[in-house]
């Protein structure tokens, strides 16, 4: 999936070790930020490459770094 992003969107992404607290199974999160604008095409791509993915899509109040604009 995270190929697939800096593939298709041209953006980066963050793997983030996690552990499930319900099952206690080890997993990996993905995070990436987008511009609103982007979010759709992401959800689609992400249901493309993992249709059992768990997704969380939030307003974020700014972005400051590589690939976004300073406002």
């Amino acid at each position: 999936l995270s190929k697939a992003i800096i593939r298709d969107l041209d953006r980066g992404a963050t793997i983030v070790p996690a552990t499930g607290a319900y099952s206690g199974q080890d997993k990996q999160m993905l995070y990436c930020v987008v511009y609103r604008s982007e979010a759709r095409k992401l959800q689609n791509l992400v249901r493309t490459v993992d249709p059992q993915a768990f997704i969380v899509i939030s307003d974020v109040h700014n972005v400051l770094g590589e690939g976004f604009k300073a406002e």
